[in-house]
């Protein structure tokens, strides 16, 4: 479509609005190095995919998608509740604590979480409590040390871990709905902007050339 709006302009030759000079140049450029554009693309997705197969590349990653605002939340408060509720479940079917700690460690779907959770069996392993252990480990809000501490006094792990498991679920179930609440009308604006840069490129030139001629 631009380009063929483009031979009007060139036609009129007018001076051009700064949008319509930007959309035609963006043009141009697509049209002339489309190749090497989706080449690069095809080889950004390649290296990118090679990068998070490797140990260290998918340790990074895992760690960076955590601190994406709004999403890394929702990310990170899904996680700790499969390990919460599914530590919860291995301890009532009676694995040892150590063995279960580093079984759920490599099932929650993020290797940044699993590593910060074999850490604390190899803490618990040297004596420590699963508390203190929770908490150097920075996953875990002061609310939920505080159950697992409940936990620890009274005995009953498992059941506290069941409760810090609906509680991130809670959490994540608000978060999406806010988060499903709030990209409508950030999507609306981001398209709405779009149109409007579009429109102005297309149509203003017009609109001064109809201006000039009366």
């Amino acid at each position: 479509m631009i380009p063929a709006f483009k031979g009007v302009f060139d036609k009129i030759n007018a001076e051009l609005p700064w949008q319509t000079t930007l959309l035609i140049n963006t043009s141009d450029f697509s049209v002339a190095y489309w190749p090497y554009i989706l080449g690069t693309l095809v080889i950004f997705m390649v290296a990118f995919k090679a990068y998070i197969k490797s140990v260290a590349g998918r340790l990074r990653w895992d760690q960076f998608i955590l601190h994406i605002p709004i999403i890394g939340t929702i990310i990170s408060r899904a996680t700790m509740e499969r390990f919460s509720r599914s530590f919860a479940m291995i301890l009532s079917s009676g694995v040892p604590l150590i063995s279960g700690i580093n079984i759920v460690a490599g099932a929650v779907g993020n290797t940044f979480v699993g590593s910060k959770l074999k850490q604390m069996g190899v803490g618990i392993e040297r004596g420590d409590t699963i508390s203190r252990m929770a908490m150097t480990t920075q996953l875990f809000p002061a609310l939920v040390i505080q159950m697992i501490m409940v936990g620890e006094e009274t005995g009953n792990i498992s059941d506290m871990l069941l409760e810090v498991a609906d509680f991130y679920e809670a959490e994540v179930d608000a978060e999406v709905k806010n988060l499903a609440t709030a990209i409508e009308p950030i999507l609306l604006s981001v398209i709405g902007a779009m149109v409007l840069v579009l429109a102005l490129g297309i149509f203003l030139p017009m609109w001064n050339l109809s201006s000039a001629m009366k």
